[in-house]
């Protein structure tokens, strides 16, 4: 016979844990973003969140758990939102590498072959015993204690934020019209996915290719055209162990075209300055990181007087580089 729960007994045990369950979900999120930087993944936004104890009150009753506590495995909750649905395999690894996984849920396995569209995995993980023996964690009382990390790419997000949005998560007992719609948006958020994936491979196929003809044949840089592409290539085949990223390529590229810079006058400044910025850094940066690659591509433009001109403009516009 199940146990009939007081209210009042369940609320006091839920404030009681919920600071441990806090403390958790913290830890989770700083651990998965340092995990997923290690491994060269960027992710759109990780997030947590502690079940209400309306939400767990509902599922006690829903679910006629006899010992709540026990049974419920979402009271602490994480969210990763990859650019990529590539990635959220690859997120997958890591979390079943680094933590204990209890229980795995593929959505894309549960649901009908003719659904699309909302497609994500859930892992239910503990914080693995050698954990616990850091200082940084020891004392933390995470024994026995679960949490739900659900992995997602951004355009599955969106999709599943906004059948929420629409109260459109369950489609029984709609006008077959809007349900066909819906297939239809569903279908759509699925092909653009496999769409974006296929384009990020192509353009790192194509950087790969830009180095391998570059080391082939060194002089092929300088006829390529300066695009994104292109310039990461460079950066990477001159920079290769220095910090980078999209946002900094958009804004070294901008600039790079607002002093009319070309590829043969970029990678004939770089060639000049590798001496002098080994020399900068070993005199300016012994104990600090070294210049990221959009800094030194910037410290070896400063050889071009356009260059000059436009950072002394910034400066004066700006107050910043």
């Amino acid at each position: 016979m199940p146990i009939q729960h007081d209210e009042r007994v369940v609320r006091n045990a839920y404030e009681m844990v919920k600071p441990k369950y806090t403390r958790l979900a913290e830890t989770l999120e700083d651990a998965l973003e340092s995990l997923l930087q290690e491994s060269g993944i960027k992710p759109q936004y990780i997030s947590y969140r502690i079940k209400t104890f309306e939400s767990l009150w509902e599922k006690i009753k829903r679910k006629k758990y006899q010992y709540p506590f026990w049974q419920t495995t979402d009271l602490c909750g994480l969210r990763i939102v990859s650019f990529f649905r590539k990635d959220v395999a690859e997120i997958g690894s890591i979390i079943h590498k680094e933590f204990q996984v209890h229980e795995v849920i593929h959505t894309q396995d549960t649901q009908a072959v003719d659904r699309f569209g909302y497609r994500d995995d859930k892992y239910i993980i503990s914080i693995k015993e050698d954990w616990l023996k850091s200082p940084v964690y020891r004392g933390l009382e995470f024994h026995n204690l679960k949490a739900e990390v659900q992995v997602r790419s951004i355009l599955t997000h969106a999709g599943a934020e906004l059948s929420h949005k629409l109260i459109y998560k369950k489609t029984e007992g709609l006008p077959e019209e809007i349900v066909r719609k819906i297939s239809r948006a569903s279908a759509l958020l699925e092909e653009l996915d496999e769409t974006f994936d296929d384009l990020r491979s192509k353009k790192e196929d194509y950087q790969n290719e830009i180095r391998q003809k570059a080391t082939a044949t060194p002089d092929y840089w300088k006829t390529l055209p300066l695009n994104a592409d292109s310039l990461q290539a460079l950066l990477d085949h001159y920079y290769p162990d220095r910090g980078k990223s999209d946002s900094d390529i958009e804004i070294l590229l901008n600039d790079l075209n607002t002093t009319k810079m070309n590829m043969e006058k970029l990678v004939q400044v770089m060639e000049d300055s590798k001496e002098q910025m080994c020399a900068f850094e070993d005199e300016n940066l012994i104990n600090g990181p070294r210049l990221s690659q959009r800094e030194a591509a910037n410290f070896a433009c400063l050889s071009n007087p356009n260059w000059w001109e436009f950072v002394i403009r910034r400066i004066s516009e700006n107050g910043e580089l």
